[in-house]
């Protein structure tokens, strides 16, 4: 298979095997994923279904990104995959809006410093909100400090393409999830922080969300950063 010039864009041409195999015809529709720069899929939009969220995706990825043997912190959130770059602290949270700076980073061995000892409630491990954004080293303090919560399905995490933890609490991921599914269109492209000015929500938040939805099997997460409903 060979990419060729095609005006002004890039075009492929599929193989004749491929073709009958798969039963491709003029004019049929077809979706492509970066699972990772150099390693792209091409799925036909009929069978972006069940189907694709159960076995496909997590076929696709498990054989193109040939990942490394999970560590302890991957099956430390049963509930949630696993909980790494900076901790990303989340936005303080607002009323309806968000406007403000960029999110700051501090580092691991700072973030388990102001780690609370005394309190292990969700908001106090999270940073205040019930969502945040770790590294590994501190996914691994905050796994420790939130056990029993993730044990019952009180915290919700899952690992993005950038290696980082993306934590949000159950109280905090509902609403907002169907708040999602709700008010934006399933095939539409979703940026988390477009997502987030639409919806009047924090940044973070509405990018733990995605996350989870797409561990989930509720959204596919088509190039780094950035998601896609599925019906």
């Amino acid at each position: 298979m060979r990419v060729f010039k095609h005006g002004d864009s890039l075009a492929i041409v599929l193989p004749p095997g491929i073709k009958a195999s798969s039963q491709v015809a003029e004019n049929d529709e077809f979706e492509f994923f970066e699972l990772e720069p150099g390693i792209l899929v091409l799925v036909s939009k009929s069978k972006l279904s069940a189907a694709v969220k159960e076995k496909a995706v997590a076929l696709l990825l498990k054989k193109a990104m040939d990942s490394p043997a999970p560590s302890p912190m991957d099956s430390a959130f049963v509930s949630a995959s696993s909980l790494s770059a900076p901790v990303q602290q989340p936005f303080a949270r607002k009323q309806n809006s968000y406007s403000g700076p960029e999110p700051q980073f501090v580092s691991a061995a700072e973030f388990a410093r102001k780690a609370p000892v005394a309190s292990k409630s969700i908001d106090a491990v999270l940073g205040g909100n019930g969502f945040a954004i770790l590294d590994e080293a501190a996914a691994k303090v905050a796994s420790k400090e939130l056990e029993s919560y993730l044990s019952h399905g009180e915290v919700y995490g899952a690992k993005g393409f950038d290696n980082k933890f993306y934590v949000i609490s159950r109280e905090q991921f509902e609403p907002l999830a169907e708040k999602i599914i709700s008010r934006i269109t399933r095939g539409t492209e979703i940026v988390p922080a477009k997502a987030a000015e639409a919806l009047k929500e924090d940044p973070v938040k509405v990018a733990c969300a995605l996350h989870v939805l797409k561990e989930r099997g509720d959204a596919l997460e088509k190039k780094r950063g950035v998601f896609m409903l599925l019906d």
